[in-house]
């Protein structure tokens, strides 16, 4: 009998993919990674609906956040939590010695635009938040958010996890 389970992870693997994971690795060097690689940024995009660039990171939502933190942001920026998973975006920027305001919603509840109006600084250069906060399982409009975002400052970067 399979379980389903509507978690972030442990996820269930189908039969399938633990078959190909039998398989010799590929290097990420050689020619069919790359085209592995290329057809899967274009597969994202296209369900993203989006010419932007894609970043594939083999690694947590973690990881990524902190590789935005350290590279989007010199001095300052504004973290917006709800939940867990939002507290690790103004930890991470705290870590990395980075000045943070932040904008704290009860936890359970949804991030509306109401809530950083006024809040977003001319000199903030990021402003990161998660769409769909796992620990509480609320899910916030992005869309709204970094319009919200972009009406106090047009040149913050939105980094949504």
């Amino acid at each position: 009998m399979s379980r389903t389970l509507f978690t972030v992870g442990p996820v269930n693997v189908e039969a399938d993919v633990l078959q190909s994971m039998t398989k010799p690795m590929i290097t990420h060097r050689c020619k069919e990674y790359k085209e592995l690689h290329a057809g899967i940024v274009e597969k994202i995009k296209k369900a993203l609906d989006t010419d932007m660039d894609v970043f594939l990171v083999g690694g947590s939502a973690t990881i990524m956040l902190e590789a935005a933190v350290r590279n989007g942001v010199s001095e300052k920026m504004l973290g917006i939590t709800n939940g867990s998973f939002g507290n690790r975006s103004i930890e991470l920027g705290e870590l990395n010695g980075k000045a943070v305001d932040k904008v704290q919603v009860p936890w359970g509840k949804a991030m509306k635009p109401a809530d950083i109006a006024g809040k977003v600084a001319k000199d903030t250069e990021a402003v990161c938040w998660v769409s769909n906060e796992s620990s509480t399982g609320v899910f916030s409009d992005s869309v709204a958010l970094a319009k919200e975002v972009r009406s106090q400052n047009p040149d913050a970067l939105v980094m949504v996890d």
